[in-house]
């Protein structure tokens, strides 16, 4: 493909369908183009069809979910948590345990046992 010295100064034209500008030479290739994809009638696609197949959750269930999520105005309700007080409880656990540790190898008096708050979960 012999290359062609293309120069800033070249006028650029519309497309008559999509409305994009190109050289004259490109422009003559791409109108043909252009033309035959725009009379193409292409169907959306279907996101949830793709999700479905290959997992044992059927079409139905994925277009179960997406219409509640429409209904809820498309966004799910977040559950509260309390990541915050897990959190802390967790960073306190790891602390004594390192007391406990250090008290073990030091042979110091054993610290006393951190308080702990019974789960508010259903067991």
């Amino acid at each position: 493909m012999p290359e062609r010295d293309v120069s800033q100064d070249e006028p650029t034209f519309p497309c008559k369908i999509c409305g994009r500008r190109f050289i004259q030479t490109s422009l003559v290739k791409h109108e043909p183009a252009c033309k035959k994809l725009s009379k193409l009638n292409r169907k959306p696609f279907d996101s949830g069809k793709q999700r479905a197949t290959g997992s044992d959750i059927t079409y139905a269930d994925v277009k179960r979910a997406q219409r509640e999520r429409e209904k809820v105005g498309g966004v799910y309700p977040r559950p509260q948590t309390n990541w915050k007080e897990r959190h802390e409880t967790f960073i306190d656990a790891v602390s004594s345990s390192k007391k406990v540790d250090y008290a073990i190898k030091t042979g110091a008096p054993l610290p006393p046992p951190p308080r702990t708050a019974v789960p508010s979960g259903n067991y």
